[in-house]
């Protein structure tokens, strides 16, 4: 971890994290973003910027995740899947769709695939990480600016739908969903059947809910899911376009070996797509 100069700066224990950290990584991150907006820059938060302008977005997105990796709970990642994709991953999703256009992701953790995608706008639950998020954008000024708002994927969306989608899903198996997030999935019909299943994962409804209601008619998608999406017979009609169809889209799909399998702890394969233009 100490080989990444952006958590050097920041990881618990530094000189600016003993100045700046406000008890929570939402509170650390916007005590950095008033740093970082003042005139008399102290010298710590100097040396995040240097370090931030050497490692590149990479450098400072990885950096944020392992710095949220060290100071979210453990049950808070778990119970929503909040591990953040790492940049190469990123990169590795927005090889697969197309440049221009309108850009979302509706989980958008940091915003790291809406770095690589160069701009649009993300949806993200956690108000932590949306802070991050914003950090992230003031260290790399360079980069193509994107909007990030906090809120749930599953709520119906008011703006115009987008030409493209990119996500890394929360991936999280039926046993470690929050009670709440249970309780609504069963709400809906067609995941009823397969809250059953003790293989049943969150990335899977998450996703067919923001292709069917974010993106236009003939737009493109690319996602990161667990191997097990692509294999298991549960997931048969996620794979024949059936759970999409019952939403009103109808979509054709694949799956992609990723081309850096070490790009994440677990295994995974890349889910690309097409919304019918019709």
């Amino acid at each position: 971890m100490s080989t990444n100069p952006v958590f050097s700066c920041l990881r618990p224990g530094s000189e600016l994290h003993r100045t700046y950290f406000a008890g929570s990584l939402g509170g650390y991150a916007d005590s950095l973003l008033r740093a970082l907006s003042g005139t008399d820059e102290p010298s710590a938060v100097a040396d995040l910027r240097q370090a931030a302008k050497l490692s590149g977005p990479a450098g400072v997105y990885d950096g944020l995740a392992m710095l949220q990796a060290a100071l979210m709970p453990e049950p808070e990642r778990l119970a929503w899947g909040r591990y953040m994709s790492p940049y190469s991953l990123a990169t590795a999703i927005a090889a697969h769709v197309p440049s221009g256009g309108a850009v979302v992701d509706p989980a958008a953790g940091m915003g790291a695939l809406l770095a690589a995608t160069r701009g649009g706008s993300g949806l993200e639950k956690s108000p932590d990480l949306v802070r991050c998020g914003r950090l992230a954008q003031r260290l790399c000024p360079d980069d193509a600016p994107f909007r990030l708002d906090e809120g749930d994927a599953f709520d119906p969306s008011e703006g115009p739908r987008a030409d493209t989608l990119v996500a890394n899903p929360p991936w999280v198996l039926r046993a470690e969903l929050p009670p709440q997030a249970l309780h609504r999935l069963a709400a809906h019909p067609r995941y009823a059947d397969l809250l059953r299943h003790e293989r049943f994962d969150l990335c899977v409804p998450l996703l067919v809910e923001a292709v069917c209601t974010r993106l236009k008619p003939g737009g493109r998608f690319a996602a990161a899911l667990p191997v097990s999406i692509a294999t298991e017979h549960i997931w048969t009609r996620f794979r024949n376009g059936d759970l999409f169809q019952q939403c009103g889209a109808a979509v054709s799909l694949g799956f992609v070996d990723p081309p850096d399998p070490s790009a994440f702890p677990i295994q995974f394969t890349l889910c690309v797509g097409q919304v019918s233009a019709d």
